[in-house]
């Protein structure tokens, strides 16, 4: 299949799902952190371009940045966002076909790359202004860089003894030795008196091997850094594409040097009798894997400079990219996690909520004011800490993780893959979906025959790093995704087979064993017909599975963007729509109280918030609003014990400060409402609200 015509069919199917569904909720309305990404960029765009008010970054700054340069070309359009992420997702496609040719052939960079273009996800989050679009184009880079690092002419001179330099005037022996007895006699440890003598340079490997192999594996690094700058874990991907490079020395074999002097000069052939002083074999090995994984994490540091100075100059902190890896590791390993994301305070998953309150959890448990690192190291030490208490909980935990990476569903975040999918005609026809990738990929283990598997390296240590450095954190479908490009190349193995059988059988070989690119073709027509089969069972299967959308997510997005754009009627029924399908759904009964307390129906209001206390009793939200709504119906003793426990689970809880002091006013204690009003000023000095009744408890009495 020619490569153009993959490109096209990658475009585009893009390009049609983007028509079908750019005016559709998630995509034309923003939700969560695709509404904070936009919000963000907005903000650099404005010229807010370091970022001060933020202090360190919790949220990797690359895709804001990139997208804040978008809106000052282009003015804050959804659409140029989405139509440039396209453009680089084909882009993606054609570096991710360059990966399997340098690490295959031909065929399997075609292969490749058209499984990524039919593949069902990256379309849907090529319409998503979220950074795993711009991540997958990366990874399919790296691929790419990887592979032509490791080809076999990048290492020519690397880790190989050099020829060597020969004074001015004097010749080389005519060959290499035969292991004939010396004829210069016995050396008998007086002065050389043989004749001139060669000179090996002991640096000449570096020169030879800089340009080509370390210059290369630069480029991987950079390319890291920037992946790091999109997805943090990325950076513990770094150690096990470290020890890829080290050992990546296709300039030996077994151990020996190539190249036609390898024997002779590793032994010390010399000239006139005597020994040359080479170097040896094992040094020059070390050397030159030194010098690709010192390129290698060069590279990277290179990329990742600026933002360490960004951070220690405006947050006080020298982080490498953000401050939330600590945070994610609790989520992802504490006696309350299942192996996906669980909040550390119920009800307060907004991107603004993730980075404040862990924060504040973390100063009030310790008794003073910390820095970002001191945040995420809090928050490292308790997961520690119960891991190595409980080593049979986190083993079991981390066993689940794994089978949530390779699970065929595709588990949602804000934007449910299977909701959205059902909107958009493309996905009417077969597309490729993780199941199939999976069992394509397992099927490619079993072509890694003849060296084969050394030279797809790149893909397997890739798909297996990311693997490790997911599962040490929690999971969504949308973090494994930067895995998919390397197990595509893996699943292109028996695509490629396949194409090569029908070719063979369709040019009339018909002999027993034919030559192939795979090793020798036995029985063409039945070789077609099996991987045939195992091609259309990788599209067929995950699609019985009939994974549908979580209707409970679904409704209840829904219901905050309509929330947002004022329908309070429709977002009312998307949460009772919510609670009809998960009745023990906390933030819609929260939520529902919300919209009734806004009306002024304090029974209804007050029913939703109690229901909300009992689902999550360490809710300082829920006991906030049971203590505003008593106020409201004037149970003022009912008021004061909830809004103390509000202030218990959160001492820096605006909402509880604020009707406690409407409490204390109304109880007359006029000190204590000044001094409840005073803390809630501290914390947000422009709120309206506490302006509001400063202003009424400063006036006359």
């Amino acid at each position: 299949m020619p490569l153009v015509l993959v490109l096209g069919v990658a475009l585009a199917l893009r390009l049609a799902h983007w028509v079908a569904v750019r005016r559709a909720p998630f995509v034309g309305q923003l939700a969560m952190d695709s509404w904070e990404y936009d919000r963000w960029a907005r903000e650099i765009a404005g010229g807010d371009w370091l970022g001060h008010a933020r202090g360190v970054f919790f949220q990797a700054p690359l895709y804001p940045y990139l997208l804040a340069l978008l809106y000052v070309v282009a003015g804050p359009s959804l659409d140029a966002a989405y139509l440039v992420q396209i453009g680089l997702a084909v882009a993606g496609c054609y570096a991710l076909y360059r990966a399997g040719r340098a690490i295959a052939s031909e065929r399997v960079g075609l292969a490749a790359a058209a499984l990524a273009a039919v593949y069902g996800p990256f379309l849907f989050y090529d319409v998503q202004l979220l950074k795993e679009s711009l991540a997958v184009t990366v990874v399919c880079f790296v691929l790419w860089a990887m592979a032509w690092a490791a080809a076999p002419e990048a290492a020519s001179g690397a880790g190989v003894i050099p020829a060597p330099v020969v004074p001015s005037g004097l010749g080389l022996p005519a060959g290499p030795r035969t292991g004939g007895p010396r004829t210069g006699g016995p050396r008998t440890g007086g002065p050389r008196t043989g004749g001139p003598r060669t000179v090996w340079p002991r640096t000449a490997w570096l020169r030879t091997a800089w340009p080509r192999t370390e210059g290369r594996w630069l480029l991987v690094g950079a390319l890291l850094g920037i992946l790091a700058l999109l997805r943090e874990n990325a950076l513990l991907v770094v150690p096990f594409l470290l020890m890829l490079a080290w050992s990546a020395a296709p300039g030996w074999a077994g151990g020996r040097t190539a190249g036609p002097l390898s024997d002779a000069a590793a032994a010390g052939a010399g000239v006139g009798g005597s020994v040359v002083p080479a170097v040896s074999p094992r040094r020059a090995r070390w050397a030159a894997g030194a010098g690709r994984a010192g390129a290698l994490v060069a590279g990277a540091v290179l990329v990742l400079a600026p933002v360490v100075m960004r951070n220690g100059l405006v947050g006080g902190d020298f982080l490498p990219t953000t401050f939330q890896g600590g945070v994610n590791f609790y989520i992802g390993n504490n006696p309350r996690a299942d192996g996906t994301y669980r909040p550390i305070v119920p009800g307060k998953q907004t991107p603004e909520l993730e980075r404040r309150e862990p924060a504040r959890i973390a100063e009030q448990e310790l008794g003073r004011r910390l820095g970002a690192a001191e945040v995420s190291r809090y928050w490292l030490d308790r997961a520690l800490a119960w891991a190595r208490s409980h080593p049979g909980d986190f083993a079991r935990l981390t066993m689940r993780k794994v089978g949530l990476f390779w699970s065929w569903y595709e588990w949602p975040d804000a934007v449910d893959y299977y909701d959205l999918r059902g909107q958009s005609p493309v996905y009417r026809l077969p597309l490729l979906e993780f199941g199939g990738v999976t069992l394509l990929a397992a099927l490619g283990l079993g072509f890694l025959r003849g060296g084969r598997a050394r030279r797809l390296a790149p893909a397997l240590v890739f798909a297996g790093a990311w693997m490790v450095s997911t599962v040490v954190f929690f999971l969504f479908a949308r973090y494994r995704l930067p895995a998919v490009p390397a197990l595509l190349l893996l699943a292109a193995l028996p695509v490629a087979g396949f194409v090569e059988a029908v070719e063979a059988r369709w040019r009339g070989r018909r002999g027993s064993s034919v030559p192939g690119e795979f090793g020798a073709i036995r029985r063409p027509a039945a070789r077609a017909v099996g991987l045939g089969l195992a091609l259309a069972a990788a599209f067929v299967l995950p699609r019985l599975a009939s994974f549908g959308p979580r209707l409970d997510l679904v409704h209840f997005n829904r219901a905050r963007l309509a929330e947002e754009r004022g329908d309070t009627a429709l977002a009312g029924q998307e949460y009772e729509a919510t609670l009809a399908v998960a009745p023990d759904a906390f933030l819609a009964w929260l939520d529902l109280g919300n919209l009734a307390a806004r009306r002024r129906d304090w029974p209804a209001a007050l029913r939703c918030y109690q229901r909300a206390a009992a689902l999550e009793p360490a809710s300082d939200d829920a006991e906030s609003n049971l203590g505003g709504v008593n106020l409201a119906l004037g149970d003022l003793a009912e008021a004061g014990r909830h809004l103390d426990r509000a202030l218990a689970l959160n001492t820096r809880s605006m909402q509880a400060l604020q009707n406690e002091a409407l409490l204390r006013l109304r109880q007359g204690d006029l000190a204590a409402a000044r001094d409840l009003n005073r803390r809630a000023l501290e914390i947000d000095p422009a709120n309206p609200a506490a302006q509001r009744l400063r202003a009424r408890l400063m006036g006359p009495r």
